[in-house]
Protein backbone atom coordinates (compact mmCIF):
# COMPACT_ATOMS: atom_id res chain seq x y z
CA UNK A 1 0.00 0.00 0.00
CA UNK A 2 1.43 3.31 -1.04
CA UNK A 3 -0.41 5.38 1.53
CA UNK A 4 -2.53 5.33 4.65
CA UNK A 5 -6.28 5.01 4.07
CA UNK A 6 -8.29 8.02 5.23
CA UNK A 7 -10.66 7.04 8.06
CA UNK A 8 -13.76 7.42 5.91
CA UNK A 9 -12.64 4.63 3.52
CA UNK A 10 -12.86 1.83 6.13
CA UNK A 11 -16.21 3.23 7.27
CA UNK A 12 -17.53 3.02 3.70
CA UNK A 13 -16.09 -0.50 3.41
CA UNK A 14 -17.87 -1.58 6.60
CA UNK A 15 -21.14 -0.02 5.48
CA UNK A 16 -20.95 -1.58 2.01
CA UNK A 17 -20.02 -5.03 3.29
CA UNK A 18 -22.46 -5.18 6.18
CA UNK A 19 -25.48 -3.79 4.36
CA UNK A 20 -25.03 -6.01 1.31
CA UNK A 21 -24.31 -9.16 3.35
CA UNK A 22 -27.21 -8.42 5.71
CA UNK A 23 -29.49 -7.69 2.76
CA UNK A 24 -28.62 -11.00 1.14
CA UNK A 25 -29.39 -12.90 4.33
CA UNK A 26 -32.57 -10.91 4.86
CA UNK A 27 -33.85 -11.69 1.37
CA UNK A 28 -32.79 -15.34 1.49
CA UNK A 29 -34.46 -15.65 4.88
CA UNK A 30 -37.82 -15.08 3.25
CA UNK A 31 -37.31 -18.06 0.95
CA UNK A 32 -35.56 -20.35 3.40
CA UNK A 33 -37.37 -19.51 6.63
CA UNK A 34 -40.69 -17.87 5.83
CA UNK A 35 -42.05 -19.55 2.71
CA UNK A 36 -41.92 -23.16 3.98
CA UNK A 37 -44.03 -22.13 6.99
CA UNK A 38 -46.48 -20.13 4.90
CA UNK A 39 -47.00 -23.05 2.50
CA UNK A 40 -48.73 -24.97 5.32
CA UNK A 41 -51.69 -22.57 5.19
CA UNK A 42 -54.80 -22.83 2.97
CA UNK A 43 -54.40 -20.99 -0.32
CA UNK A 44 -56.27 -17.80 0.62
CA UNK A 45 -54.42 -17.40 3.88
CA UNK A 46 -51.13 -18.30 2.18
CA UNK A 47 -51.62 -15.52 -0.38
CA UNK A 48 -52.47 -12.99 2.34
CA UNK A 49 -49.52 -13.99 4.52
CA UNK A 50 -47.20 -13.88 1.51
CA UNK A 51 -48.43 -10.34 0.79
CA UNK A 52 -47.65 -9.26 4.36
CA UNK A 53 -44.11 -10.61 4.06
CA UNK A 54 -43.79 -9.04 0.59
CA UNK A 55 -44.94 -5.63 1.88
CA UNK A 56 -42.40 -5.71 4.72
CA UNK A 57 -39.60 -6.60 2.30
CA UNK A 58 -40.72 -3.96 -0.20
CA UNK A 59 -40.56 -1.30 2.49
CA UNK A 60 -37.08 -2.22 3.76
CA UNK A 61 -34.91 -4.05 1.24
CA UNK A 62 -34.58 -1.27 -1.37
CA UNK A 63 -33.16 1.08 1.28
CA UNK A 64 -30.50 -1.43 2.27
CA UNK A 65 -29.70 -1.98 -1.41
CA UNK A 66 -29.36 1.76 -1.95
CA UNK A 67 -27.07 2.19 1.07
CA UNK A 68 -24.85 -0.74 0.08
CA UNK A 69 -24.74 0.35 -3.55
CA UNK A 70 -23.93 3.94 -2.58
CA UNK A 71 -21.09 2.82 -0.29
CA UNK A 72 -19.57 0.66 -3.04
CA UNK A 73 -20.05 3.47 -5.60
CA UNK A 74 -18.20 5.83 -3.32
CA UNK A 75 -15.38 3.30 -2.91
CA UNK A 76 -15.19 2.78 -6.69
CA UNK A 77 -14.91 6.54 -7.17
CA UNK A 78 -12.18 6.79 -4.55
CA UNK A 79 -10.35 3.82 -6.13
CA UNK A 80 -10.34 5.60 -9.50
CA UNK A 81 -9.16 8.90 -7.97
CA UNK A 82 -6.57 7.41 -5.60
CA UNK A 83 -5.49 4.07 -7.10
CA UNK A 84 -2.41 3.84 -4.89
CA UNK A 85 -4.65 3.40 -1.84
CA UNK A 86 -6.54 0.43 -3.28
CA UNK A 87 -5.71 -2.92 -4.86
CA UNK A 88 -5.14 -2.82 -8.61
CA UNK A 89 -8.55 -4.43 -9.20
CA UNK A 90 -10.31 -2.30 -6.55
CA UNK A 91 -12.13 -0.07 -9.01
CA UNK A 92 -13.55 -3.04 -10.93
CA UNK A 93 -14.53 -4.97 -7.81
CA UNK A 94 -16.22 -2.01 -6.15
CA UNK A 95 -17.93 -0.95 -9.38
CA UNK A 96 -19.35 -4.43 -9.95
CA UNK A 97 -20.51 -4.59 -6.32
CA UNK A 98 -22.09 -1.14 -6.69
CA UNK A 99 -24.11 -2.42 -9.65
CA UNK A 100 -25.04 -5.82 -8.21
CA UNK A 101 -26.34 -4.79 -4.79
CA UNK A 102 -29.10 -2.41 -5.97
CA UNK A 103 -29.91 -4.75 -8.88
CA UNK A 104 -32.49 -6.34 -6.61
CA UNK A 105 -34.85 -3.50 -7.54
CA UNK A 106 -34.91 -4.00 -11.32
CA UNK A 107 -34.87 -7.79 -10.77
CA UNK A 108 -38.01 -7.44 -8.65
CA UNK A 109 -39.69 -5.12 -11.13
CA UNK A 110 -38.81 -7.15 -14.22
CA UNK A 111 -38.17 -10.81 -13.45
CA UNK A 112 -40.56 -11.17 -10.51
CA UNK A 113 -43.37 -8.85 -11.64
CA UNK A 114 -45.62 -11.48 -13.16
CA UNK A 115 -45.41 -13.82 -10.18
CA UNK A 116 -45.75 -10.95 -7.70
CA UNK A 117 -48.79 -9.52 -9.49
CA UNK A 118 -50.54 -12.90 -9.56
CA UNK A 119 -49.90 -13.46 -5.87
CA UNK A 120 -50.99 -9.92 -5.01
CA UNK A 121 -54.24 -10.41 -6.95
CA UNK A 122 -54.90 -13.67 -5.10
CA UNK A 123 -54.17 -11.97 -1.77
CA UNK A 124 -56.59 -9.16 -2.63
CA UNK A 125 -59.28 -11.65 -3.62
CA UNK A 126 -58.76 -13.53 -0.36
CA UNK A 127 -58.92 -10.28 1.60
CA UNK A 128 -62.24 -9.33 -0.01
CA UNK A 129 -63.62 -12.77 0.74
CA UNK A 130 -63.18 -12.90 4.51
CA UNK A 131 -64.52 -16.45 4.60
CA UNK A 132 -61.50 -17.44 2.53
CA UNK A 133 -61.15 -18.29 -1.13
CA UNK A 134 -62.79 -21.48 -2.21
CA UNK A 135 -60.16 -24.10 -1.46
CA UNK A 136 -60.32 -26.18 -4.61
CA UNK A 137 -57.50 -28.50 -5.53
CA UNK A 138 -56.78 -26.28 -8.54
CA UNK A 139 -56.58 -23.11 -6.44
CA UNK A 140 -54.43 -24.75 -3.79
CA UNK A 141 -52.02 -26.08 -6.43
CA UNK A 142 -51.96 -22.76 -8.29
CA UNK A 143 -51.07 -20.73 -5.19
CA UNK A 144 -48.49 -23.32 -4.11
CA UNK A 145 -46.93 -23.23 -7.59
CA UNK A 146 -46.74 -19.42 -7.60
CA UNK A 147 -45.20 -19.32 -4.13
CA UNK A 148 -42.69 -22.01 -5.14
CA UNK A 149 -41.73 -19.98 -8.21
CA UNK A 150 -41.39 -16.88 -6.04
CA UNK A 151 -39.15 -18.86 -3.65
CA UNK A 152 -36.57 -19.50 -6.41
CA UNK A 153 -36.81 -16.04 -7.95
CA UNK A 154 -36.25 -14.58 -4.50
CA UNK A 155 -33.19 -16.77 -3.87
CA UNK A 156 -31.76 -15.53 -7.18
CA UNK A 157 -32.42 -11.99 -5.96
CA UNK A 158 -30.57 -12.76 -2.69
CA UNK A 159 -27.52 -13.83 -4.68
CA UNK A 160 -27.01 -10.33 -6.10
CA UNK A 161 -26.10 -8.57 -2.85
CA UNK A 162 -24.25 -11.72 -1.71
CA UNK A 163 -21.96 -11.58 -4.72
CA UNK A 164 -21.62 -7.82 -4.21
CA UNK A 165 -20.53 -8.43 -0.62
CA UNK A 166 -17.99 -11.04 -1.71
CA UNK A 167 -16.55 -8.71 -4.37
CA UNK A 168 -16.38 -5.86 -1.86
CA UNK A 169 -14.62 -8.15 0.63
CA UNK A 170 -12.14 -9.19 -2.06
CA UNK A 171 -11.29 -5.52 -2.60
CA UNK A 172 -10.96 -4.90 1.14
CA UNK A 173 -8.55 -7.81 1.68
CA UNK A 174 -6.82 -7.13 -1.65
CA UNK A 175 -7.55 -10.40 -3.47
Amino acid sequence: MAGQLPSYIPIAQIVGLTTSAALSGYIAGYSIGTIPSLKLAPSGLLARQWQTAFDVGKATAPWLAFIGGAAFSYLATEASKNPSLFPSNGFGLYTTAAVLVPSIVPWTLLAMRSTNNKLLALAEAAELDQEGMEETAFMANYVQELVSRWYWLNLARAAMPAVGAVLGAMAVVRL
